[in-house]
This record gives structure tokens, sequence and C-alpha cells, in this order.
């Protein structure tokens, strides 16, 4: 049993001590990713965010060689519980039936003054 950092060129480093994702055991588990471009800007408004973490995590799942169908687990926190409509409709455009396992939790704060965060337990070969 080895554990392998997954790093893609099309996220932004991260700048703390953590990996992108790390597979292990047929899984990989995707780190929180917030809507900070590959410029290293966290994007404009809760969808615009949502949309960059959704994209975020699509790459470094590509990168652990799965997809976003292989998601099996997510979680999801938010400063604003009250944008959940415009947060599933976003989520709805990167997963299908079945969608993964799911938890969604209002938070008082994320780093850079986000506001979404989103990781991923993902199975992959």
């Amino acid at each position: 049993m080895q554990k392998e950092s997954v790093t893609t060129p099309l996220v932004p480093t991260p700048t703390n001590p953590f990996s992108l994702a790390v597979k292990m055991k047929g899984f990989a588990f995707v780190s929180g990713q917030i809507g900070k471009g590959i410029d290293g800007k966290v994007k404009e408004g809760f969808a615009a965010q949502t949309r960059q973490a959704m994209e975020n995590l699509k790459a470094i799942i590509t990168a652990a060689g799965s997809s976003m169908d292989d998601v099996v687990k997510v979680n999801i926190y938010v400063t604003d519980i009250s944008k959940m409509g415009e947060l599933n409709a976003i989520y709805r455009e990167y997963f299908s039936e079945p969608l993964p396992a799911r938890a969604t939790v209002e938070v008082t704060g994320l780093g850079l003054m986000a506001e979404v965060e989103i990781d991923a337990i993902v199975a992959c070969d």
C-alpha cells in the first residue's frame, strides 16, 4: 500500500502543505477546491466560483486517471446556504445519475474569502 500524490498544471499549486489529491487503495481523495483559477485569483461571484471549483475538481480527477462519473462522495462547504438552488443547478452540469453521495454544510468562512469549497472521493484504478 503506497499512496501517490496527484498533480496537474491545470489547477493552481497549493500554497499550503497539502496535495491536490492522493491516490490509495483504488480511490483518489481530492482536496477541497475553491473557485481559484490558474491565474491564482478567486473568481467573482458565487456561480463563477462554484463553476471554477468544479472545473478544478474535474482536472484533478482526470489527472488521477478517473472521470466525474467515478466520483462516489462529495463534500461542499458554502458561506451562504440560501444559494443552494444556484449550487445545485451548476452541480448537475457535472454529474449524472447515479449522483454521488453528498454533504453540504454552511460555514462562517473559507480561505481567500471564497464562497464555496468542494472536495471529492473518487474510485480509480
